[in-house]
């Protein structure tokens, strides 16, 4: 039983049968000292332990893929004759894997504007507008940047965005104007276009009375949240009980469809495997990437999550090869992920005060608050039940994390004058500690939802993608036959 145990536990550090991670884990439980090991008494502490006897053990560098300028161009070049041929998914393909390898400049925006051209071919209005916008940030040439607010302007009024729409073709008339002034084609088109947006514009005010008024008939699905427990539905609680533990109760009777729960991880991540395929930050299938503007390693479905993402991939994007090399599990990089997610600075201040309670509810101005670090870090972690070797390979695993945040720069320590970890820095290997527990039986699987065209919901499958914490979901108890659904 003990066996089986700690290969389930092993499972959920290292899940790639080629990383390197456990097998030497295994190698070092055989030349520490186990049972001085099992002295320590606080995650600091088993963490100390670690630096102090294999430290020099555990390898960790900068391992970073990075832009490759010619053959960005080359995948460009292939799109740009699978668009003259028709072949609109290739093209497609050749500009998204373009974007991936190409670094900024002039080269870049390119892509981005042969991928706009793309998209509005295949009427995606506003893909094609989005790849635009991009284009101007990347530095389209201004002689031609009139050919953009052309397109822009076409993509708002689509849209029916017919301010913006009005903005562009001003633009693109101004460019055309004092680059271009002999394109008498060209001239004629944007007045025709002109005058659709107008014409628009006036049909548009007609239809907006009937519009406010449909929208005012429309019933809102609304949320009314518990009290104390704000990511659940006033008809249920939270509560512990002699028999069941704790676990999510209802109150009042609750309709089938009925929302019990609107909460956002704390923290996510996507699957390791699924880096070519799904946004690196909110899991959602890829359809016209944006990239990384450093490495080749991950993209995203947005400028938006792009931007939000720099926080925490500004560090791993430099050691995300080693990661995977490690073999190393996602739950093992979503234990990363909460730490580098928020600047040292913050994760200091918010682990100031916490405790390992997991019996106890911690309210904050008398509600429960599941988006602050000291509510995961108080989740159940099984520490009690947890026997040295798998304590160990976990402690492990906490210096080896440590040791690429250090590689880094998160800290901003230098690494000559302190070789070995530094005080602070132990206390956060510690809490990656902490992770890596609590996250062996709090984290969610992220799914997607599949439904194949012209087929019922009897053909409805899911494929898992991510992972994420939910500081008040992860109260929910589990259950072979569930009565909720995600």
């Amino acid at each position: 039983m003990e066996s089986y145990r700690l290969a389930c536990s092993r499972a959920t550090l290292q899940n790639q049968k080629e990383g390197c991670f456990l097998e030497l884990a295994q190698s070092l439980a055989q030349k520490v000292d186990l049972v001085e090991f099992s002295k320590c008494s606080s995650d600091k502490e088993r963490v100390k332990f670690c630096v102090e006897n294999c430290w020099d053990s555990i390898g960790a560098e900068l391992i970073f893929k990075g832009k490759d300028n010619e053959e960005g161009n080359r995948r460009r070049m292939e799109g740009n004759e699978a668009f003259e041929k028709g072949n609109l998914p290739l093209a497609l393909l050749c500009y998204s894997q373009s974007l991936i390898r190409t670094p900024k400049g002039e080269g870049l925006s390119l892509v981005y504007a042969n991928r706009s051209a793309l998209l509005f071919k295949m009427k995606e209005w506003k893909l094609a507008l989005s790849d635009a916008e991009m284009s101007l940030s990347a530095g389209y040439p201004q002689e031609k940047r009139y050919k953009i607010y052309d397109r822009m302007a076409s993509c708002n009024l689509q849209l029916k965005q017919f301010p913006k729409a009005k903005i562009c073709l001003n633009l693109a008339e101004d460019g055309a104007l004092k680059c271009n002034p002999k394109d008498v084609k060209l001239e004629r088109r944007l007045q025709k276009l002109k005058e659709t947006i107008q014409l628009s514009v006036e049909l548009g005010n007609n239809l907006s009375s009937m519009t406010a008024q449909s929208q005012c008939n429309s019933k809102e699905d609304i949320f009314h949240p518990n009290t104390v427990f704000p990511a659940v539905a006033s008809k249920v609680d939270i509560k512990s009980t002699e028999n069941e533990g704790r676990g999510v109760f209802a109150t009042e009777a609750i309709q089938p469809g009925e929302k019990i729960f609107i909460e956002l991880p704390y923290a996510s991540c996507l699957l390791l495997e699924r880096s070519g395929t799904h946004c690196h930050h909110c899991t959602k299938k890829l359809m016209v990437p944006v990239p990384c503007e450093t490495c080749a390693h991950v993209a995203f479905c947005s400028s938006s999550c792009c931007a939000k993402a720099k926080v925490y991939h500004q560090y791993e994007c430099r050691i995300l090869l080693l990661l995977i090399g490690s073999g190393m599990s996602s739950l093992s990089l979503l234990a990363l992920r909460i730490v580098t997610q928020m600047p040292i600075e913050t994760l200091l201040s918010d682990s100031k005060h916490v405790c390992i309670e997991p019996n106890k509810i911690q309210l904050l101005n008398g509600q429960y608050r599941g988006d602050i670090y000291s509510c995961i870090h108080n989740l159940v972690g099984g520490e009690n039940e947890r026997g040295p070797v798998d304590f160990f390979e976990r402690s492990l695993m906490a210096v080896f994390l440590l040791k690429c945040l250090r590689i880094v720069g998160y800290f901003g320590t230098n690494l000559f004058k302190n070789p070995k970890p530094t005080d602070v820095e132990l206390h956060v290997g510690g809490l990656l500690l902490r992770n890596l527990q609590i996250l062996q039986f709090n984290a969610y699987e992220i799914h997607e939802t599949i439904l194949p065209n012209g087929n019922g919901l009897e053909k409805l499958s899911s494929n898992h993608v991510g992972l994420g914490v939910y500081g008040t979901a992860s109260f929910l108890n589990h259950s072979c036959s569930p009565n909720v659904t995600r």
